[in-house]
């Protein structure tokens, strides 16, 4: 008999074949773009072109227009009728939603040819897929300026898009606080520290992040004319230096994913012992568990296969109960939990428990 709410035997397999073509059609979809096809298509919306029109835009011979049309058909990014291929609505965000784009120009130009080194990288415990990037070894953010086109422009643009978006509901909850001194753990760019400091003109911010990073994030802070209030200070969190404790709140966005559960116990215990009396710690993160559709967690779970691959063959994207454990281990105790910031970060609160 079958069981309440599983799903039939001809949906099972339809699913899997779809995830057997899945490379195939990605690759299609991609040089729909690349080609200028999608972008014409859109333009002539519905009453769509022939494929003698799709030639002329594309440069393409007869075979390679028909054999790509039938793929993106199959994928429901296009549809032809009467001789006449059109976008679909799949085809339209594929190729003007800003998430959509985020993502796929990331897994397209930073991912693919690294992700297919995953089972060395899961059998071996490193990033094999790095080397697809560079002649690099161990992790691949020291050498994120050194990655080329478009890679680096994907990389940032992913980076970027999703935290952009959670910055502005996080500004007014950070400015809320008063702090004095805010450090950025992991600044990368220095933009969030920007951000804020231009919208609190009594606030001093000192970003924390690697040598290589903070010399970005300088150029970025002297050219918005920020340097008398934001600071860097060059530091692996990972070494055995001490902070400064003069903070009032502590800040790590998109940061404790980039290392494995260890780790991320450990940054939290050497914040912890800089922690002055009455400061927090603000996490933000995009969690898996605490995304607004299922489609979310899907992706997030998809993408933590990048870290595994290419980043640091360690990390992920963790949940809530993650961070809670995390917390506990590092003497921490969670003052709060807020979700549904931007378009899925979690902003969790943290601070020195009450047996520290």
């Amino acid at each position: 008999m079958k069981k309440r709410n599983e799903e039939s035997a001809f949906s099972a397999i339809c699913n899997a074949q779809r995830i057997a073509c899945a490379p195939f059609e990605f690759e299609a979809a991609r040089s729909l773009r690349d080609f200028g096809i999608l972008a014409a298509l859109d333009k002539a919306g519905d009453a769509g072109l022939t494929e003698e029109e799709i030639k002329a835009v594309s440069g393409l011979s007869d075979y390679a227009v028909r054999v790509l049309l039938n793929a993106a058909e199959g994928a429901g990014i296009l549809r032809t009728e009467s001789g006449r291929t059109s976008l679909t609505k799949t085809g339209c965000f594929l190729l003007n939603d800003p998430m959509t784009k985020a993502n796929f120009d990331f897994a397209a130009d930073v991912c693919i040819p690294g992700v297919a080194k995953l089972s060395d990288s899961l059998r071996e415990g490193r990033p094999a897929g790095l080397s697809t990037l560079g002649p690099w070894e161990g992790t691949l953010y020291p050498h994120l300026r050194e990655l080329s086109h478009p890679a680096r422009e994907s990389w940032f643009g992913y980076d970027q898009y999703f935290s952009d978006n959670a910055f502005s509901d996080t500004v007014s909850r950070v400015t809320a606080l008063h702090p004095t001194l805010l450090c950025d753990i992991g600044g990368n760019t220095g933009k969030w520290a920007i951000r804020l400091a231009k919208a609190d003109s009594t606030i001093r911010i000192r970003i924390v992040d690697l040598p290589e990073q903070c010399e970005t994030a300088a150029a970025n802070i002297s050219s918005a004319g920020l340097s008398d209030r934001v600071e860097c200070f060059p530091d692996d969190v990972m070494s055995d230096t001490t902070l400064p404790g003069d903070p009032d709140v502590w800040w790590m966005s998109q940061f404790l994913d980039c290392f494995g559960e260890a780790d991320v116990v450990r940054i939290l215990k050497k914040v912890r012992a800089a922690m002055k009396p009455g400061s927090r710690i603000l996490i933000l993160e995009p969690l898996i568990g605490n995304q607004k559709f299922p489609i979310g967690d899907r992706c997030l779970a998809a993408f933590s296969l990048y870290f595994t691959a290419i980043a640091n063959g360690c990390s992920r994207f963790y949940s809530e109960a993650d961070f809670r454990r995390f917390a506990l281990d590092a003497g921490l105790e969670v003052k709060s939990v807020e979700n549904g910031l931007g378009i899925g970060h979690t902003l969790i609160t943290l601070t020195r428990s009450d047996a520290s």
